[in-house]
Formats: C-alpha cells, structure tokens, sequence
C-alpha cells in the first residue's frame, strides 16, 4: 500500500504542477479568472476532480485490484502513461499561450487571433484533451484502480466539447482551420 501512496502523491504533484502551469500562463485578468472559476461548470469540474481523488484513495487502501505478478510493469506503463499526458498538455499550453481561451468564451480581451497548428498541435487537434486523459488513465493504471473504468467519462466529455470547439474554429478561421482539420486527428 506505501507504494500506491507514492504514486497517488507523485501523480498528485503531476495535476498540481499542471494547474500551475494554467494559473502562470493564463494572461487573463486576476478578475476574469475569478469569474471564470466561480462558474458553475468550473466548479462542478473541480468538485469531480475532488471527488475522483477521494474515491482513488479509498479504492488503494480498502477496495484494491487483486496483486499479480504484472504489477511492477503496470506502475511503470501507468507512470510513463501519466507523464506523458503531462507533457503533452504542458506543452500544449505553453504553445497555444495568447491563443488560448475558455471554450465557452472562445473570445476574450488581449486574446491573440491565430490557429495554433504548431508544436504537439501538430499531431492532434486537442492535446490539451489527450494530456488530461493520458494522464488520468495512467495515474489508475499505475495504483491499479477499478476507477479506470470511469475514464470513459472525461473522454466522452472531451469528445463532445472538441465538437464544440471544432465549430467555433471553422467559423474563426475558415478554410485554413479545415485544411488543417483534414491534416490532423481529433485526439490521436
């Protein structure tokens, strides 16, 4: 069990650093982003998160998947899966950066106007997506978890909004978004 703990704590710290990484280049107003993060949907996203973490703790200690003799490889598979979705959605961010908006306010003030084709949006059209699950899926690969199953949740939630997102891209930028559109997958 003290190893589940170090990698509940390490993948932990991967979603913090990641939030940080959203917080420092977040151009936005400190009052924008107030705003944004009292909003409902915000909020229910941060309270699913808090609720998966506490449900990821009680799972490890009183509800654990059976041990097998594939456990050593399974943390490392899920630790390198988690890392990555780190990585990737680090990196897109940090490539996207005045470019980024909310999905639900897909324009805001000192937001800069382009289609970001470049870095890991190169390889997928919603990194940032693919990142957070990867790095979901691999935090309950690496402890094991029966929530893996409930991964299916944030990908049917990011499937439905990269739709949304998709639409707003084609009427703001045309046909050079669809050109990329037909050059580069949704996810992967």
């Amino acid at each position: 069990m003290s190893s589940s703990i170090l990698i509940l704590v390490f993948c932990f710290l991967l979603e913090v650093v990641l939030q940080l990484v959203w917080i420092v280049t977040d151009y936005r107003s400190l009052k924008e982003k107030i705003k944004w993060s009292l909003k409902p949907q915000t909020l229910l996203f941060s309270s699913v998160n808090l609720i998966t973490g506490i449900l990821l703790i009680i799972t490890i200690i009183y509800l654990p998947l059976p041990r097998t003799l594939l456990d050593p490889l399974l943390i490392v598979i899920g630790l390198v899966v988690a890392v990555l979705g780190f990585i990737i959605a680090s990196w897109a961010k940090l490539t996207m950066r005045k470019s980024w908006a909310p999905a639900e306010q897909p324009t805001i003030p000192n937001q800069e106007n382009k289609l970001i084709i470049s870095g890991p949006f190169r390889f997928s059209r919603n990194p940032i997506y693919l990142g957070v699950i990867l790095l979901a899926l691999g935090t309950c690969i690496a402890l094991r978890s029966y929530l893996i199953f409930i991964v299916i949740i944030p990908i049917i939630k990011f499937y439905k909004a990269s739709i949304v997102e998709e639409n707003i891209l084609e009427k703001k930028f045309g046909e050079p978004y669809l050109e990329y559109k037909n050059k580069v997958r949704r996810f992967i």
